[in-house]
């Protein structure tokens, strides 16, 4: 924050070639972006790329169109995204449209733009218009503390939790979070990740740190009897999107 009111630019990369693979460390670059959007209260987050944007379908290809602009970077497309022979998981797509989801359900305007362009940035704080954008899931952006920027930045995953509606109503008035709402898992975490949390139209409604890893959790989801009792996320690491 010093060295930006001081109008210096920090550059923030983690070098593949000397960084030791763990829990200190983060999916991609573009994650890593969304997570410094986030913890700085940035209001646009620019992800480039060697395209356009984001397509329905291989750019190469007959018939593909680019999205100029989604609502809603939801749990389908990141799904169609990672389909073999996808064109938007080629390239690092996919990473940038997760780091997407990330920063739009805090608020941030995302945008995936060509890179061989990057006077197109200012342009489009001017108010033009390239690439995709991803428009915030929130109306009126999304109040977050220190300590909710520190929960969701230092151990994010791509891990997502989807709840029944009766878990998802609970979860809204900041009550814990019990196994025994959960409908599905997607993707892995580990004991004390960030995760998201989904309602049962997979809108994201919280992050949270969770108590069990997901296959620990899996096992639980997977007993005869329904799991009561047993808290996935303590209400005190639920932040509210």
């Amino acid at each position: 924050s010093e060295l930006l009111v001081a109008s210096i630019v920090p550059f923030v990369n983690e070098n593949d070639a000397t960084t030791v693979r763990g829990k200190t460390d983060f999916p991609d670059n573009d994650h890593l972006a969304a997570i410094l959007g986030i913890t700085l209260n940035a209001t646009h987050l620019f992800l480039l790329t060697d395209v356009e944007g984001v397509y329905s379908a291989n750019p190469k290809e007959a018939g593909a169109e680019l999205y100029t602009e989604i609502t809603n970077v939801n749990l389908e497309l990141l799904h169609a995204a990672s389909g073999k022979g996808s064109s938007i998981s080629r390239g690092g797509m996919l990473g940038k449209l997760r780091a997407a989801r990330l920063a739009t359900a805090t608020g941030i305007t995302t945008h995936i733009i060509n890179g061989n362009f990057p006077e197109r940035i200012t342009a489009i704080l001017r108010g033009e218009h390239f690439g995709t954008v991803c428009l915030p899931r929130t109306h009126r952006g999304v109040e977050l503390s220190n300590r909710d920027r520190w929960l969701i930045s230092a151990k994010g995953s791509d891990g997502t939790i989807q709840l029944d509606e009766g878990a998802a109503k609970a979860v809204h008035k900041r009550k814990s979070l019990l196994a025994v709402g959960v409908r599905a898992i997607y993707g892995e975490f580990t004991e004390g990740d960030s995760v998201e949390i989904v309602d049962h139209n997979k809108e994201t409604i919280a992050i949270g740190l969770v108590n069990h890893a997901s296959h620990d959790l899996q096992a639980i989801l997977n007993q005869p009897e329904k799991p009561y009792g047993i808290e996935v996320v303590h209400a005190d690491n639920l932040i509210l999107i």
